[in-house]
């Protein structure tokens, strides 16, 4: 049994002065399509719980606004449930979140995790900061919700051996990251994600649910080249060079 577990962003259309990457934002029509095609998802948490890594998982990284209209569709039409990993440092500003409603969700049944207290690349920094990080957040949301977190969610895929030993210290039970693959043991430490971006069909991202799919191998070359690129510039160059090909900050 395996599951592949999708990275949504951003659900719907963007207004003109929006925060959010729209070369991650995903429109509502397909989102709806795509869980139709896919059938009845469910989060790393409920699937942890019942022990049964099978279905589709969806995940959201950022705490975008318009992830609470989703999972309001997900509940309101019986399509499933979703972590939703968040920036305490976030919440409640401009285009994201604020904790009333991410209490909601979590009433709802939806999980609400960590994507460290500030939108950082992890990497980028020292043991100190990044325990700074990880526990703040951990602790904020924890908090604010009443319900424990157990999954990290590093912003922009980036980690290193040292945010997993800091993770693990503080008792995140697994790392959700971007390396596209499937999940195939429930205890296993680093999750891998499919990013799901703009112009990504409902066939691509279903064809995702196998291992072997010509999609998979594609993001997983991609992933290669990319992680290449940031390894041998740095995550600042990178991210300049990206922005001035495509636009975006993440």
């Amino acid at each position: 049994m395996a599951s592949t577990v999708y990275m949504f962003h951003s659900i719907g259309k963007l207004s003109s002065s929006d925060s959010a990457d729209i070369h991650y934002n995903y429109s509502n029509d397909k989102f709806i399509d795509f869980l139709k095609c896919v059938g009845p998802a469910t989060s790393i948490v409920k699937a942890k719980e019942m022990n049964n890594i099978s279905s589709p998982v969806l995940t959201f990284d950022d705490g975008h606004l318009s992830n609470y209209d989703a999972a309001l569709s997900l509940v309101e039409k019986n399509l499933g449930y979703g972590d939703f990993f968040v920036n305490p440092a976030m919440v409640g500003k401009k285009d994201f979140m604020s904790w009333a409603q991410l209490r909601e969700l979590s009433r709802l049944g939806m999980s609400i995790q960590s994507h460290s207290y500030e939108h950082i690349y992890l990497s980028d920094y020292a043991k100190k900061d990044q325990l700074y990080q990880l526990k703040r957040s951990k602790l904020e949301i924890e908090d604010k919700i009443g319900v424990g977190v157990l999954i990290l969610a590093p912003p922009g895929g980036r980690y290193n051996k040292v945010t997993e030993k800091v993770a693990k210290e503080l008792g995140y039970q697994s790392i959700a990251i971007s390396k596209p693959g499937v999940w195939k043991k429930k205890d296993q430490y680093l999750i891998p994600r499919i990013p799901v971006m703009v112009h990504d069909s409902v066939m691509k991202l279903s064809e995702c649910s196998e291992p072997r799919s010509k999609s998979m191998r594609n993001l997983q070359k991609k992933y290669y080249i990319t992680g290449l690129a940031k390894k041998s510039l740095g995550n600042k160059v990178y991210e300049k060079i990206r922005e001035r090909i495509i636009g975006g900050d993440q």
